[in-house]
């Protein structure tokens, strides 16, 4: 049985905004209804010149409603784009982060009644991503 072929449109969403008369972030939504992770990278592959035209054009691209439940899942989206990893390890950052797989890491280990102001994470690493 093959995966289905996804149903991906550009939507908008609250609070977005439009630059010279293009949106920004362009915000793609899956509609496939029961769409696989399979199917998703598969699509991330088939697409990926006309993703990375649309980010050159729009500046961001923010996908909604992609079957990503678990760190596995967003981890095998990310790697579907076929981008070399920044490995957090490599990164030399002093900040505590827990690794639930190759490229995903918890953003904070501090209880939620904690306020983070805003701050570089990469401020004081000697080694950055490319």
């Amino acid at each position: 049985m093959s995966e289905p072929t996804l149903s991906v449109e550009a939507v908008s969403v609250a609070a977005q905004q439009s630059c010279d008369g293009v949106p920004f972030p362009l915000v793609l939504a899956c509609q496939t209804p029961n769409a696989t992770r399979d199917a998703t990278t598969a699509w991330i592959e088939h697409q990926q010149n006309t993703l990375e035209k649309r980010l050159a054009e729009h500046g961001a691209v923010l996908f909604r409603g992609f079957p990503l439940a678990t760190a596995q899942d967003f981890d095998a989206f990310v790697a579907a784009f076929g981008y070399p990893n920044f490995a957090y390890k490599d990164s030399l950052s002093n900040a505590v982060r827990t690794n639930f797989t190759e490229r995903v890491f918890s953003a904070n280990e501090a209880p939620g009644d904690v306020t983070i102001f805003l701050h570089h994470e990469m401020a004081q690493t000697p080694i950055a991503p490319d």
